[in-house]
């Protein structure tokens, strides 16, 4: 492996050092220097351990001098050493308690490079503390629910509930009810009184995920109980007071929804009192290899050609697109290192490139990855949290992939 080249690829500052397989450091670029401020060629790295570096609060960091600092072993190419990545963010300093950097699978911890990121989570952080709606746009898949989930986290409210409902994913006869709950009989099928997401969210927080895609008719009843902070079931004879914190998210451009008639333009107002733009990981390639790490199982590493791979794309699909990709490229792996002809990209001609025929590969990856699911759920006896965690994807995510393993007849 050319360390230098690697060193030359990386999209954002990052130390790197290499070690001798008895543990001697024979290569350390500036940034490392800087960062440990002493001369590290020819030390041994136990020795650096030992003497500059510190634990935190936080298992995944540790203290480097003035530094804050994440460490990611890789073994060499010729598996004569190790590399070792040494991530700093000057921002975690001081709050060091608010923003967990984790090697875990939860989605719900945010990782964070970029600049715009930073800011726009510093921007959050501050909203958090305040008792106001907050309105998220971007595209499909750039962590608008990781930034809701974050906001909470942060919040006063942080020991209640934090609900989130899809308002695209829901049929509209559905949605109100969800909602504001319903009052035994109120319709047919109605056997049992049962509370809306507005009830099961009092003193916590409602995430109205794609908000754009509500019924007219239903915008009404939401202003109206957003207005008078009070709720009624579909039902019931009177309605009763809620203390709800709103964040509302869209992958479109909400002021143009209003203006052409698809959108109440009052709703809209109370929505956006704080608005937040996440832009599209096209535009954050420094995070994509730290993102990427993140999907990875443990044990797992990524090949130099793979990163370049990997960056040089656009990612319509965004972060969301990126966990899919990694996870062809798991079930596709020969090995624990991932190489570039392992990464399939959703993109139709690109995927062209690297298999003969895309029906091929949508029956290949389907059994494949049906396989791996229906031998995880006979390992974790059927416990969809711990195989969730195994796999490393979101128990939202297993959910629909075990629906369309029973529709094509696996389960």
């Amino acid at each position: 492996m050319n360390i230098t080249r690697l060193n030359s690829t990386l999209p954002f500052p990052i130390g790197v050092i290499g070690l001798t397989p008895k543990g001697i450091i024979f290569y350390a670029n500036q940034i490392a220097v800087d960062m440990f401020n002493v001369e590290l060629v020819n030390k041994q790295w136990s020795d650096i351990l030992n003497d500059i570096i510190q634990p935190t609060e936080n298992a995944s960091l540790f203290k480097v001098n003035a530094h804050i600092v994440s460490f990611n072993t890789e073994p060499m190419g010729d598996k004569n050493g190790q590399l070792i990545f040494c991530l700093e963010d000057k921002s975690l300093v001081e709050p060091l308690k608010k923003i967990e950097y984790t090697q875990s699978q939860n989605s719900h911890h945010p990782i964070i490079l970029n600049e715009k990121i930073k800011q726009i989570y510093q921007l959050a952080l501050k909203v958090a503390a305040q008792n106001i709606s907050v309105l998220i746009s971007g595209e499909s898949g750039t962590g608008k629910e990781v930034l809701s989930q974050y906001i909470h986290n942060q919040s006063n409210r942080a020991d209640q509930a934090f609900i989130g409902i899809n308002c695209a994913a829901i049929p509209e006869n559905m949605l109100e009810s969800m909602l504001f709950g319903y009052e035994k009989g109120a319709f047919t099928g109605a056997c049992q009184t049962t509370p809306g997401k507005f009830e099961l969210a009092d003193k916590g927080t409602l995430l109205l995920d794609e908000i754009t895609e509500m019924p007219m008719a239903l915008q009404a009843k939401l202003l109206r109980v957003i207005q008078e902070k009070e709720v009624e079931r579909i039902g019931g004879k009177k309605p009763f007071k809620i203390d709800v914190r709103i964040i509302a998210t869209t992958n479109r451009n909400l002021k143009k929804e209003v203006q052409e008639g698809r959108f109440r333009e009052d709703l809209f107002y109370r929505l956006n009192v704080f608005p937040i733009l996440l832009p599209a990981l096209r535009e954050r390639k420094d995070e994509i290899f730290s993102i990427a790490q993140r999907f990875l199982s443990e044990g797992m590493s990524l090949a130099e050609e793979t990163i370049h791979k990997l960056i040089q794309y656009d990612w319509p699909g965004n972060i969301r697109e990126l966990q899919n990709v990694i996870l062809r490229a798991k079930i596709f792996s020969d090995s624990k290192t991932i190489l570039a002809k392992d990464i399939v990209f959703d993109d139709f001609e690109e995927s062209k490139k690297n298999i003969k025929s895309e029906v091929f590969l949508g029956q290949e990856l389907d059994k494949k990855e049906f396989e791996i699911i229906q031998s995880t759920l006979i390992e974790c006896k059927d416990n969809r949290t711990e195989v969730s965690k195994k796999l490393g994807i979101s128990t939202r995510t297993l959910r629909y992939k075990l629906a369309k393993m029973k529709e094509m007849g696996w389960l």
